[in-house]
């Protein structure tokens, strides 16, 4: 990982071709990386997911934590389909509390799972789950995302800037270049794991 400064004074301001920084400020450049790097969120989320434990509110539907954009796994338990159980078991949500056997999801719902049995409040599990980087708030800053997608950064900010006005003919071209390095969108759950059907929940 490199600095905000590094990606943005030697791949992006130099096709700029405006060092004076007329026409697009520093504020601009650095807030068309911060799209950037949103917009590699959103099609690699693999990239960025993190080992928490977390604590579970009391029952069975849990949401991830505030600063999480989709739910991967809990670890050390079963994953189970959730059509699966609710025909076998349709009151499994209603079962007694107890620890963690098991992990549903719902992939309408990215930002919640689900837990059989329900838990108890205060019960914690060790969670994954996609996190959503930190904006950038100085070139200083560390860009959070690994080297190897660090021209499509680039590729994505340019294309942004190059959206401004009378330079917008640019942009489309850059857009279309981001998605060519991306080589296409990753859904969050091609790398999750396949659930385990089971008469129990």
């Amino acid at each position: 990982m490199t600095t905000a400064a590094t990606i943005i004074d030697n791949d992006i301001s130099p096709v700029l071709n405006d060092t004076a920084a007329t026409f697009w400020s520093a504020a601009e450049r650095l807030a068309a990386l911060n799209l950037a790097v949103l917009a590699v969120v959103a099609m690699r989320p693999d990239q960025f997911a993190t080992n928490q434990d977390v604590a579970l509110v009391a029952g069975y539907l849990q949401n991830i934590p505030a600063d999480g954009l989709a739910f991967v796994d809990v670890l050390g338990v079963q994953r189970r389909d959730l059509e699966m159980a609710n025909r076998m078991n349709p009151d499994w949500r209603t079962a007694a509390a107890g620890a963690t056997r098991a992990v549903l999801f719902d992939p309408r719902n990215p930002r919640q799972f689900m837990v059989f049995p329900p838990a108890m409040a205060g019960a914690t599990v060790p969670l994954v789950y996609v996190k959503t980087p930190a904006a950038l708030a100085s070139t200083a800053d560390t860009v959070p995302v690994p080297e190897p997608f660090r021209p499509a950064l680039a590729a994505y900010a340019l294309g942004v800037l190059f959206s401004k006005d009378i330079a917008g003919a640019k942009g489309p071209g850059y857009f279309q270049l981001f998605q060519a390095l991306m080589g296409g969108k990753v859904p969050v759950d091609a790398a999750m794991a396949q659930p385990v059907p089971t008469a129990e929940a």
